[in-house]
């Protein structure tokens, strides 16, 4: 449907009898346009409403992920496998990342907080939904050293979560919501790296 009534829209059948639809892009963004199916069993029959929904247009984005590694340098696959899972899955979307690597060398965070892996647990009220008290002072002692950029996401990559129930079941962690998570670089798989991070980004 448009201002000026209905367009009827062009459709392709396969052989397995499904038709693939070509809708349009729109100039407009932040708005949606209703695409209606409709049907009739013959020629003589009349037309029905077999069907409708709603599609959104959205401006194209390009989101900034920094992966910022507490336990040394880390394979350049951690920027590479990034890239190509986030711009696969939310380029779908017109959403793009851009991804940097980088490393934090901080005395109190190894020796301290991750001297027994982070704590992640929180109260099972609570977990994965809120940051812990470790989390939270990673995040105050990095932006005690460097400047946070409010636009962009942060994964910090550490070796374990500390809690033994956690210990080898859990590869990530980004709290709802919040623009920090982290990554478990002794739980990750081959393969399972891109994303895993799509994934953790998703909660955030």
């Amino acid at each position: 449907a448009t201002e000026g009534g209905y367009i009827q829209l062009d459709a392709e059948k396969d052989a397995s009898g499904n038709y693939e639809l070509h809708i349009p892009g729109w100039s407009d963004i932040h708005s949606s346009t209703p695409v209606t199916a409709i049907a009739r069993t013959s020629a003589t029959e009349p037309y029905l409403n077999a069907g409708r929904m709603m599609v959104g247009n959205y401006k194209e984005r390009t989101h900034k992920l920094n992966i910022v590694s507490l336990v040394g340098k880390l394979d350049d696959s951690y920027k590479t496998e990034a890239e190509k899972a986030l711009n696969s899955i939310y380029g779908r979307v017109g959403v793009t990342y851009e991804v940097t690597l980088s490393v934090f060398d901080n005395d109190s965070i190894k020796r301290t907080i991750l001297n027994d892996g982070l704590s992640i647990g929180a109260d099972k009220e609570s977990r994965w939904k809120v940051e812990t008290k470790e989390m939270r002072a990673i995040r105050s002692l990095y932006s005690n050293s460097l400047e946070i950029d409010k636009n962009a996401a942060y994964l910090f990559v550490v070796n374990h979560p500390e809690e033994e129930e956690y210990r080898n079941s859990v590869d990530g962690d980004m709290p709802r919501n919040q623009s920090v998570g982290y990554l478990f670089k002794d739980n990750i798989n081959d393969g399972k790296l891109g994303r895993l991070i799509a994934h953790e980004l998703g909660h955030g």
